[in-house]
């Protein structure tokens, strides 16, 4: 059965009024119950998150502007204290007495007050001055928005607590912070999409090659000093790019930072343009002293290890199997259902461009392709070692540029299977046992989503947005 959803026609920016602070004033109380909306003395409306007033953290309070595509990490990230649109009439001083009146706890100790303009294309510029008990902090851009919040939700619990800690944190960031944008461009080189980054446009070979470009050139331009310093780096997909998508580019960044042996803290939005449609994706990059900021640490791969213990140590060891496989039979089987899913591609595409990003079909075709390749050479009566092999050459043909929900699942899910035949291998001879422990494997695999959220392949990482 398939399910169909068509789009239904969009409400006119009027009947929006999503420009309307007064508009997100009563949505947002609505979206969290613990905002609740107080008048400043000048008559102006703040919304409190009340649930986060009787810590001892010092609260952040942000000024916003462009309230119709405010980041949505405001909500999400679940550090800010105190919020206002009238960025052109309200002012610090104002939010700081809300917050103090409020009987805000860390309000005694001061305030981090943000003032914010996070429309896209504007300059990224980031500017901190101390005024009082408050650390006012200037900033343009939705990337620079979001990495400040990042910063803020991952520093070390002894800075969110002292004002000067805080200061001192984020003027490091202001002197050391550089960014980069890169977006898909509509013209291919050769036979390849084309990037336009921010050191020219280049064809699109690998994730890894773009991140390295990109990387690069942010380093390049970082030429803060910070003693003992971590690299706090935040990365944004623009537009939407799918979750397996942003998993690959996060792993990549994780291991250009270890080849490097750099230490480094990820972070991870989503930012909707609504001035470009165009997919991509951008990174701001910051040095910051270890002691606000720690590290990642390199998880184990705990599936890596335990399907190197279930797995034979010699794979060219010759075994008496129980089971046995004919060459064309087999054959004769994927060679029908590669060409079925190549076939189907433009299906699979057209109701994955309505559920989905689009790109699921091209994944499954070029998968399909790649096994027929394998295959004409291999020897399929030999079946589990060969699914050991198959698994091995897609994932060097295709973990760095493969696409779709499908991807990750689907490798993950030939590795199950290949298992699964080595399990019963030696179990006996019961090959409907076999079917049923290989589809076991793959079911797994496409229900379970195969791409952990939080982890980015080589390093665990933050998802502010999403």
């Amino acid at each position: 059965m398939a399910l169909v959803i068509q789009q239904t026609l969009p409400y006119s920016p009027s009947a929006l009024q999503l420009t309307e602070p007064t508009r997100w004033t009563g949505l947002l109380s609505l979206i969290r119950p613990s905002i609740k909306t107080i008048q400043t003395s000048n008559h102006h409306p703040i919304l409190l998150d009340t649930s986060l007033l009787a810590g001892d953290e010092i609260p952040l309070a942000v000024i916003c502007s462009g309230v119709a595509n405010f980041p949505s990490e405001i909500l999400r990230s679940g550090i800010v204290a105190a919020l206002s649109f009238n960025v052109s009439e309200v002012s610090a001083e104002e939010v700081y007495a809300a917050l103090q009146k409020e009987n805000a706890s860390g309000a005694d100790g001061g305030a981090v007050i943000v003032k914010s303009s996070p429309l896209l294309g504007e300059s990224g510029r980031v500017e901190v001055r101390k005024e009082g008990r408050m650390v006012l902090v200037d900033v343009s851009g939705a990337l620079g928005l979001d990495h400040v919040f990042s910063l803020l939700s991952t520093t070390n619990a002894a800075t969110r607590c002292d004002i000067e800690k805080l200061q001192e944190l984020l003027q490091q960031f202001a002197c050391s912070v550089a960014s980069t944008e890169s977006v898909v461009h509509e013209q291919k080189i050769g036979n390849a999409p084309s990037i336009v980054h921010a050191a020219g446009i280049a064809e699109f070979n690998s994730a890894k090659a773009a991140i390295d470009r990109d990387l690069s050139h942010l380093l390049s331009l970082n030429s803060a000093k910070v003693d003992d310093a971590v690299y706090s780096l935040h990365f944004a997909d623009v537009n939407g790019l799918s979750r397996l998508e942003v998993n690959i580019m996060i792993h990549e960044i994780a291991e250009y930072f270890a080849r490097k042996t750099l230490p480094v803290r990820i972070t991870q939005s989503t930012i909707l343009n609504d001035q470009s449609l165009a997919r991509g994706w951008a990174i701001s990059l910051s040095a910051i002293a270890s002691a606000h900021l720690t590290a990642h640490v390199k998880p184990s791969n705990t599936l890596s290890n335990k399907s190197q213990e279930s797995a034979p140590q010699n794979s060219s060891e010759t075994r008496t199997s129980k089971l046995s496989f004919s060459d064309p039979l087999i054959r004769k089987i994927i060679t029908r259902g590669c060409e079925s899913v190549i076939a189907a591609e433009p299906t699979i595409t057209e109701y994955d461009t309505i559920v989905g990003d689009g790109d699921c079909g091209y994944t499954l075709r070029d998968g399909a392709k790649q096994v027929l390749s394998f295959i004409q050479a291999a020897d399929l009566s030999s079946l589990p070692q060969t699914l050991t092999a198959l698994v091995d050459d897609l994932e060097r043909a295709g973990a760095e540029s493969r696409g779709g929900v499908v991807g990750g699942p689907g490798a993950g899910g030939s590795a199950g299977a290949s298992a699964a035949v080595y399990a019963r291998e030696t179990g006996g001879s019961d090959v409907f046992g076999l079917l049923d422990s290989v589809c076991g494997e793959l079911g797994g695999a496409g229900g379970g989503g195969g791409v952990g959220e939080g982890e980015g392949g080589g390093g665990e990482y933050e998802e502010i947005g999403g």
